[in-house]
């Protein structure tokens, strides 16, 4: 079975087309710039033409990532202390060629707000680490 050609692609020094997924949680600063950095990390390390972007629904844009949530990438080689918060836009939707939603309740907005059920992929079921200390946060860096 042939795979339809991504709608979006990002281009890598390569000039190759490459594979872009969103991950979504509610404030951008703890479960989906962790998805983005482990997963980046993941496919450069196994040489998979894919990147990840990641998002909010409801943002405080620029906002930096949770200290404990750069802490537990840290710890699995991961830096996110780069990220900054971003609401998720039609552009970023439309760009991606999947939306991956941390628990259910992201898919459902998702589904609802952009009424493509295609894109969208089954939740993550992470819970949110927010408030929580680096012994909330490390185990959600592992289950990614």
């Amino acid at each position: 079975m042939q795979t339809a050609a991504p709608k979006f692609a990002v281009k890598d020094i390569r000039t190759k087309d490459i594979r872009v997924y969103c991950f979504v949680c509610t404030g951008n600063t703890c479960r989906s710039p962790m998805a983005q950095g482990i997963f980046n990390k993941m496919a450069k390390e196994r040489g998979i033409d894919a990147a990840a972007k990641s998002a909010g629904i409801s943002v405080s844009p620029g906002m930096l990532p949770a200290e404990n949530a750069v802490s537990a990438c840290k710890e699995i080689g991961v830096d996110i202390s780069n990220h900054r918060s971003v609401m998720l836009s039609n552009d970023l939707f439309y760009e991606a060629d999947r939306v991956v939603p941390l628990n259910t309740t992201h898919k459902i907005i998702l589904t609802d707000a952009f009424n493509d059920g295609e894109k969208v992929t089954e939740p993550l079921g992470v819970d949110d680490p927010f408030g929580g200390n680096l012994d909330v946060y490390v185990p959600v860096g592992t289950s990614l």
